[in-house]
């Protein structure tokens, strides 16, 4: 262990500070997997902030009066130290009492103000580089898990590098989306925050794998909005006219990709909408005939869709479920034609011409695949939209939809904002 710094309980093992004294990146399986537990692990084992000395505790419990007083007359310590073998910094303790620590009673709500605290160490010069053992900066812990929004703009606002990368070479929204805490990735987004940059296993969040829906969705979106395309259709789940969220929404019935909140907005809207109003008679249409699943083949599909789920908790999605349902070809019975919402999955390693493309909706009522031999030039255009204009890297898109009938699905070309599924 180290020698330089007092430690309160918390002492870190030779193999986890030669691991962390290792040049560069950690991939899985050269530490970084070993890093991440022995942190986990210790931090739940060892970490007692009653053990550490009474500014820490103060910094941890948020009490921002007490530390501004402590820093005014000169007896808080070195606002740059870090504190034990995880090289702890203030601004980091901070971050965690706010993550870890609720005020009980009323008057404990005044004096406990983690942001406030947050900002007094930062006016008197605290450092947001100071970086952990892991690597992490205040930023990343702020991020993740039981993220603080608050002390995300906080931290961004006061300098806090954004592209900033841990020892597995992952930056703070990469934590963000991984730990599904969607307000803090779209503070991160809307910032700037690179999401091209790599992690040690070659990684980056535009292509990162299983990851909640809602966190995919706002990915897309903020993408979308970069490349100079807006947001797209259904961005929201709000009324297309006066903007009202949170009340049900009727679909306009000609187009389907414009939502309203009552029949005034709707007459209201219709002498703008009307232009923009396509049906799916119109042109910017493809018809193709879907192919089923067997029941057999279901239920492998199933299986697939519970462990990408279980895979998303293992890595700290908690919004994770297992319990989702789909509808067999033998159980899907429907009053035609269907208006849908269908996300479209392109297959992986195949050419422009081949291949089965996944569709369902979010319901999973609807599931079949779409092949080159329901339709060539309706496939071909399909895939080709998906490539230019959909998410995780070309692989999917969502459109609006008209099932006419079980062999005649039609699919507007525009493409719909990513959704949450």
């Amino acid at each position: 262990m180290s020698t330089n710094r007092p430690n309160y309980g918390m002492v870190a093992p030779r193999v986890m500070l030669d691991l962390a004294n290792r040049p560069g990146f950690l991939t899985k399986h050269e530490g970084g997997n070993r890093l991440r537990k022995l942190w986990n692990d210790l931090m739940m084992a060892q970490f007692d902030i009653f053990k550490w000395p009474e500014f820490a505790v103060d910094c941890f419990l948020g009490q921002h009066a007490r530390i501004a007083k402590a820093i005014e007359t000169g007896s808080a310590p070195d606002l740059l130290a870090t504190l034990t073998d995880f090289r702890i910094s203030y601004v980091t303790l901070v971050v965690f009492g706010s993550q870890r620590t609720t005020p009980l009673v009323a008057s404990a709500k005044e004096s406990m103000d983690h942001a406030a605290a947050l900002k007094v160490l930062l006016s008197y010069g605290a450092d947001l580089s100071l970086r952990a053992i892991n690597d992490a900066t205040p930023l990343h812990f702020a991020s993740a898990i039981k993220g603080r929004p608050d002390l995300v703009r906080i931290l961004l606002a006061h300098g806090a590098d954004i592209n900033a990368q841990d020892k597995y070479g992952q930056t703070a929204l990469f934590d963000a989306m991984l730990t599904d805490e969607l307000e803090c990735v779209e503070i991160l987004l809307e910032a700037g925050a690179d999401t091209k940059i790599k992690s040690a296993d070659s990684v980056s969040v535009d292509i990162m794998g299983p990851v909640a829906p809602r966190i995919s969705a706002a990915l897309g979106r903020a993408l979308r909005k970069r490349a100079g395309e807006g947001e797209g259709a259904f961005a929201t789940k709000a009324c297309d006219f006066c903007g009202q969220r949170g009340v049900p929404l009727s679909i306009c019935a000609r187009c389907h990709t414009t939502r309203y909140c009552s029949r005034d907005c709707q007459r209201t809207a219709w002498k703008t909408h009307k232009t923009a109003c396509v049906s799916f008679s119109g042109p910017a249409t493809v018809t193709i005939k879907p192919t089923y699943h067997s029941d057999d083949l279901y239920a492998s599909l199933h299986s697939t869709w519970t462990a990408a789920s279980l895979a998303r908790g293992e890595m700290g999605d908690k919004s994770s479920k297992t319990n989702r349902k789909a509808k067999p070809a033998s159980k899907m019975k429907f009053a035609y034609p269907k208006p849908m919402i269908l996300k479209i999955q392109a297959p992986v390693g195949a050419s422009m011409t081949t291949g089965s493309m996944l569709v369902y909706d979010k319901r999973r009522d609807f599931i079949a695949n779409l092949e080159p031999s329901g339709g060539r030039d309706a496939y071909v255009a399909l895939r080709k939209i998906i490539a230019e204009k959909g998410v995780a890297a070309g692989l999917k898109a969502y459109f609006a939809a008209e099932l006419v009938s079980k062999d005649e699905l039609v699919v507007k070309t525009e493409v719909l904002s990513p959704q949450d599924f």
